[in-house]
């Protein structure tokens, strides 16, 4: 999920959370700080929020990820036979 925030002129932007790279504290801003491509570097974006603030609000717009589906109890030998089987 995209996140809103505004940047330290007033302007709008929408920043993709999985993309961040690191959140600081600058003289009078907070500084995002955006991983892109190799061949661009880095991207800066400042605004007037804390560190806390603009980390929960990328936190809110990760992805779910959810739990893998718990495994069937009814295979007992924990996969020895496949080991078996691979060993030949």
């Amino acid at each position: 999920m995209l996140v809103r925030f505004e940047d330290i002129k007033g302007g709008e932007v929408w920043i993709n959370p999985v993309h961040v790279k690191l959140v600081k504290q600058a003289r009078r801003s907070t500084e995002i700080v955006m991983a892109l491509s190799s061949s661009f570097g880095n991207s800066v974006i400042k605004v007037r929020l804390t560190p806390e603030e603009v980390s929960l609000m990328l936190n809110a717009g990760m992805p779910e990820i959810l739990p893998l589906a718990p495994e069937d109890d009814h295979d007992t030998d924990g996969g020895a036979a496949a080991a078996v089987i691979a060993a030949g």
